[in-house]
This record gives structure tokens, C-alpha cells and sequence, in this order.
């Protein structure tokens, strides 16, 4: 088991992200907000962070 931390740190070194939600532009298994990957700040990501709302 991992130990419970604070405000966790992040690595020290690397421009890559852990994003979560899903891309309306992708596969199913992507389509959902439990969706995790990984994005770079020289990559252009048009679908991601999406939002399903119901009325």
C-alpha cells in the first residue's frame, strides 16, 4: 500500500502531464472521465477535457 501524502510532488525533471477526463475525438475507452494520459506543452489537443452534462 502507498503511503498517504500531502500535496505529493511532482518529478523533478520532464515537461510531460498526467490529464484526466476523456476526448470526445478518440476511442471509447478514452470517451470517459475516468481517462488518464499524458499530454506535452508542444502538443496541440483540440479534444481533450470535455465535459458530459444530462437534463
Amino acid at each position: 500500500k502507498k503511503e498517504e501524502q500531502t500535496n505529493p510532488k511532482g518529478p523533478e525533471s520532464g515537461e510531460g502531464r498526467i490529464v484526466r477526463g476523456g476526448e470526445w475525438f478518440s476511442t471509447v475507452r478514452a470517451c470517459r472521465s475516468g481517462y488518464r494520459g499524458a499530454i506535452y506543452p508542444y502538443w496541440s489537443q483540440f479534444a481533450m477535457g470535455f465535459r458530459l452534462a444530462a437534463d
